[in-house]
């Protein structure tokens, strides 16, 4: 249930002697679900007719990251959450929100606030870029209203379970 980077952070690394050259270093945000794309990428199917989450990063691999959106997605939609939780990371900008009454927003410049300790939020010189990344954000849930709906009551089905088995219950 949290989005600091020392949680949210996951480390990538490919390797395929032979096939990609090592010691590369990409910059850009990638995610977990680009490894789907990239491994029907690297087996020959056209990636391009199903609708993926992801994007092949065989391109970055050999060496050309322009094709990059330099975006990652995490949502925390599970046990012990009660709304639509989410983070976005782009470059070095993170907006981490949190569905509500009010609205939970945290916004960090990771480059000369890699500690996570200065939202910038609501900071008018940075309404650009928390507008956009909000935007990409919301956009990839579709009604954050809806979601929570969804969420919430996923929580109760998972305490019916929880009493009718006994399993996860606390003594």
């Amino acid at each position: 249930m949290c989005f600091y980077e020392q949680s949210a952070n996951v480390p990538l690394q490919i390797s395929w002697p032979g096939v990609f050259e090592g010691g590369q270093r990409v910059s850009e945000a990638v995610s977990n679900v680009d490894a789907v794309a990239t491994i029907l990428d690297l087996a020959g199917v056209q990636i391009d007719r199903w609708d993926l989450d992801g994007q092949s990063l065989v391109p970055a691999l050999n060496g050309d990251t322009s094709g990059l959106n330099d975006i990652a997605i995490s949502e925390h939609f599970a046990h012990g959450t009660d709304r639509a939780l989410g983070m976005i990371r782009s470059g070095k900008w993170k907006l981490c929100y949190g569905h509500g009454e009010p609205v939970e927003l945290e916004l960090y410049d990771l480059d000369t606030d890699p500690g996570e300790f200065s939202n910038l939020a609501g900071v008018a010189e940075h309404s650009a870029i928390q507008e956009r990344l909000l935007k990409i954000l919301l956009d990839q849930w579709g009604d954050p209203d809806e979601l929570t709906a969804r969420i919430v009551q996923d929580q109760e089905d998972r305490e019916i379970v929880r009493n009718v088995t006994g399993v996860g219950t606390i003594f």
